[in-house]
């Protein structure tokens, strides 16, 4: 008999957790686990999207910017939450080169502004659509 220990990176779904090499497990109970992300796409998907996981919070980490949840969509589009809001659209393909935009933008546009920053979307081929969180408070 051997016994591996499986060691929780992200969620998968609501309801299973997966490990480094992205595969799903399910122990007894899921417990809470804090500062987990939380990914989620088509079944089989999840040792891609653990992979493009890492690739992402790899190039993020220097911006202080953290995955909350990584989406796949069922033709395989890709969409970031990050932990304190804001959400980074990727589409389908060329996601090395969305992170190389995405870094070289946030650096000089967007880190000032973090706060209101409500949605990044990369999928365009030379550039980015940024949209900002309008503050309610000052429309009095």
């Amino acid at each position: 008999m051997r016994v591996v220990e499986q060691r929780p990176i992200a969620y998968w779904g609501d309801d299973a957790y997966l490990n480094h090499a992205g595969e799903v497990f399910q122990p007894g109970k899921l417990q809470p686990v804090a500062g987990l992300p939380k990914l989620s796409g088509p079944e089989g998907s999840q040792g891609v999207l653990m992979t493009h996981y890492k690739l992402v919070q790899e190039h993020l980490q220097p911006l202080s910017l953290r995955v909350a949840a990584l989406q796949m969509s069922p033709r395989g589009g890709l969409t970031a939450q990050l932990e304190g809001g804001g959400e980074l659209v990727f589409g389908r393909d060329r996601l090395q080169q969305k992170l190389a935009r995405l870094a070289a933008i946030y650096r000089a546009r967007l880190a000032p502004r973090r706060d209101e920053l409500a949605r990044v979307d990369l999928r365009y081929s030379q550039g980015a659509a940024v949209a900002w969180h309008t503050d309610k408070k000052q429309k009095t």
